[in-house]
């Protein structure tokens, strides 16, 4: 069942020999304008505030041990004075990134919209995404352009990314003072893991070309998710041909205890062969150690399979796609039989 429930930081501490967080129910709390009444320029949204202007006593408080990891949750699970609304829950933190990284690949929104809107089971909040979430996610990831050339405008981001955090590590202060948009979520550390931009060669890597370009981005709950879920089954595509520039994006998932696919980094480049896969998975392994996993499940050409078996090791199962594996047989049926 889709969530409708959204659990936010409030506060973090330390008691004797163990780290404690707790979470409150985001509709929890009074509404706090940013502005005045008087100064107002907008109205507020149709659905209003996602503070119910009282308190919801639905709460999580996570003590985890320093020494033996072993984590205790206090659930309370009863939502009162509001309804569990998809209006009020934010976009999911993997949508987010995975729509920031289409667009700064310069995918058109019409066809990010079109991607995210597509269903997949239970209607949930991303599916509702609109044409201003976008533009939200575009001024919250930073990815208005910040100069005409692009290749200057994408090092200007970078730059910027590495230097400081997307999201501010207090999301409460996001939480009160940011209530008509989407709350961020904490990050410790900068998401790009491997950047190299045209015209500049990277004696690190002597087989990119100087006008290679690639840009790898894994978040720290990405990589969390790798790491927990990443010795079982591994799944790899890309796509291309959505911008300008014909830039590949390619994505990196895993399949949870769920059974939901959850994308784990994202590489946008127009090196899409081995060498450029190779490269990426390289700058994972840095993050996450070698992963061993069950399965390996990609298209039918070899290129993410050798470079993930070059990289990472062999996995046990060498499985693919079916959606590849039927458009194979239409094409080779289309040769067979030319009528």
């Amino acid at each position: 069942m889709a969530s409708r429930a959204k659990f936010v930081v409030r506060d973090c501490w330390k008691n004797t020999g163990s780290h404690v967080t707790s979470y409150r129910c985001n509709r929890d709390g009074f509404y706090q304008p940013c502005v005045s009444e008087d100064n107002r320029k907008r109205e507020l949204k149709m659905q209003g505030s996602r503070k119910i202007n009282g308190h919801c006593p639905a709460r999580m408080t996570v003590s985890t041990s320093v020494g033996d990891g072993v984590v205790l949750v206090e659930y309370i699970s009863t939502h009162h004075g509001h309804d569990l609304q998809l209006a009020h829950i934010p976009i999911s933190s993997p949508t987010k990134l995975k729509i920031a990284t289409q667009l700064a690949g310069k995918t058109p929104l019409e066809t990010v919209l079109e991607d995210v809107r597509r269903l997949s089971g239970e209607v949930n909040r991303d599916n509702l995404s609109t044409r201003q979430d976008l533009l939200n996610i575009i001024r919250r990831f930073g990815l208005d352009r910040l100069h005409p050339d692009d290749a200057i405008s994408e090092d200007a981001w970078v730059e910027k990314e590495r230097k400081f955090s997307k999201f501010p590590k207090n999301e409460q202060a996001i939480d009160e003072q940011d209530s008509q948009s989407d709350e961020g979520e904490p990050e410790n550390e900068s998401c790009v893991i491997f950047y190299k931009g045209k015209g500049v060669s990277d004696p690190n890597n002597p087989a990119l070309r100087d006008e290679d370009f690639l840009l790898g981005i894994m978040t720290t709950a990405q990589r969390d998710m790798l790491a927990r879920f990443g010795g079982n089954i591994i799944t790899m595509d890309s796509t291309h041909e959505t911008n300008s520039y014909s830039y590949h994006l390619t994505t990196l998932m895993v399949v949870d205890d769920l059974l939901q696919v959850f994308p784990c980094a994202f590489l946008i480049s127009d090196r899409n062969d081995q060498v450029g896969i190779e490269v990426f998975l390289r700058q994972v392994r840095e993050k996450v150690g070698k992963l061993s996993c069950q399965v390996f499940m990609s298209d039918v050409e070899e290129t993410f399979h050798n470079a993930w078996k070059e990289v990472m090791g062999g996995a046990t199962r060498q499985l693919y796609c079916t959606w590849h594996v039927l458009r194979a047989w239409e094409n080779e049926i289309h040769q067979v039989v030319k009528s």
